[in-house]
């Protein structure tokens, strides 16, 4: 792919950008009081929100994670959509009633649609897509987040007519 000059630029600003994504998480939780602890989960749980009444609430990561800088930014994203969309007071239990499920999956989906919208924003998706940058795996690297995330936020904008009408 051929890159102008003003491309070329808009991919260096981003990339300066991408780079920070994973302490201003950080600094979120710790805005917060969310606290962040490492711990060794089995798969395939990559990481928990857990806030309890009277306690502050807890952010739990997988140490796999800590080598996976774009999934770590994914997953510590979607744990802070738990905490600005839920109540955060879930703790999975392995036998759910069908209603239960529908619940976990609709605080998911809230919580992972947080997680998309601030990792790729609106204005700066736009441009991603007006600057050449059309495929998922572009768009992954352009953001520094996952191809999954990439394929979830290109579904919730599907009836978003600003961004669809730039593809």
């Amino acid at each position: 792919m051929f890159l102008s000059v003003s491309t070329l630029f808009v991919t260096i600003i981003h990339a300066r950008r991408r780079q920070r994504i994973p302490h201003a998480l950080f600094e979120i939780a710790e805005k917060e009081n969310i606290a962040v602890r490492w711990w060794h989960f089995a798969p395939p749980i990559q990481a928990i929100y857990w806030a309890p009444p009277d306690f502050p609430p807890l952010i739990g990561l997988d140490w796999s994670l800590a080598r996976r800088t774009r999934s770590l930014k994914c997953v510590l994203a979607e744990e802070l959509g738990h905490h600005f969309t839920s109540a955060g007071v879930f703790v999975a239990r392995p036998h759910l009633s069908y209603a239960e499920r529908i619940w976990v999956s609709k605080e998911e989906h809230r919580a992972l649609k947080w997680a998309a919208l601030y990792l790729m924003p609106e204005k700066e998706l736009a441009l991603a897509l007006r600057s050449g940058f059309v495929e998922i795996w572009e768009l992954a690297e352009y953001f520094g987040v996952t191809e999954e995330m990439v394929r979830f936020r290109m579904e919730i904008s599907g009836g978003d007519k600003k961004v669809v009408s730039i593809r």
